[in-house]
């Protein structure tokens, strides 16, 4: 696995998921690292939420999102799926890029 170093902002969220952290922010260009991803508090909602802080900024429309983890949970896998279902739709909407 490659990080781009050239990036300058890398967001962790490491078991305390916030309101702000999950709904109320947005960086420039960062890329998402959860550590932990399989603690219980990693809910579906919360996982997709924290991932949802890449790729927001129309300038920087891509950004990575990696699950650190200990065991994949139930959570994760409906988590990458609702994502990858998400992204499915905004790209036959035109919404996003492949």
């Amino acid at each position: 696995m490659v990080i781009d170093s050239s990036k300058q902002d890398l967001f962790f969220c490491r078991y305390t998921p916030t309101t702000i952290l999950e709904r109320g922010v947005t960086f420039k260009d960062i890329d998402v690292l959860v550590l932990g991803a399989e603690d219980r508090t990693f809910t579906e909602a919360a996982l997709v939420q924290i991932a949802g802080r890449a790729g927001r900024h129309k300038d920087y429309p891509k950004g990575e999102v990696l699950f650190f983890h200990y065991g994949q949970s139930k959570e994760m896998k409906q988590a990458q799926k609702q994502i990858r279902q998400m992204n499915k739709w905004a790209i036959e909407r035109g919404l996003i890029q492949k």
